[in-house]
């Protein structure tokens, strides 16, 4: 499987075959260039300032990531988070109502850090089968979305394809 494919495929599992995403992140690796010159701004924000300073599959990485992002899928964390931002960000995204999980801030110790809580979350999900997930960005922030444990494996093996991974947050 190409990087592309992989990415798209990572993209349609994340986003549940969101046509939205899939259209702009197929436009992403099929015409990374392009799709790098009208977002400037966005690649920019991760200081990446022209196409030549990363690698292909790399930008488009990070352009499925900030797509999925854009739409509700994941969230972007800094892995100092306060819990409070924490538990706001990760609740809002659309995995979590369309799944039905819960996040309840007692859960959680303010002094912990995205990790633990990560491992708490998969603690508590358990029963409903799913887990908070994070995608690499090689980076200390953690891209976080609540993914079913049975389809973990597989986004790590798509993941690996394009050169990264997806893991338990706990992990990352």
């Amino acid at each position: 499987m190409s990087v592309g494919s992989a990415i798209i495929e990572l993209a349609k599992r994340i986003s549940n075959e969101d046509k939205a995403v899939l259209d702009e992140v197929t436009f992403c690796v099929t015409d990374i260039k392009k799709y790098f010159n009208e977002n400037l701004e966005q690649y920019g924000n991760r200081f990446i300032e022209q196409y030549e300073d990363e690698e292909e599959h790399t930008l488009c990485w990070l352009g499925m990531v900030d797509i999925l992002e854009k739409n509700g899928y994941v969230c972007e964390r800094d892995w100092k988070d306060e819990k409070e931002d924490f538990l706001y960000f990760v609740g809002e995204l659309k995995g979590m109502s369309e799944n039905g999980l819960v996040l309840d801030e007692d859960w959680l110790d303010e002094d912990d850090d995205i990790a633990a809580w990560g491992e708490i979350i998969d603690e508590k999900w358990e029963n409903d089968g799913f887990c908070l997930a994070s995608i690499d960005i090689e980076s200390d922030s953690f891209v976080l979305f609540p993914a079913r444990v049975s389809d973990l494996e597989t986004l790590d093996k798509l993941a690996k394809e394009a050169g990264f991974r997806i893991d338990h947050a706990s992990e990352m």
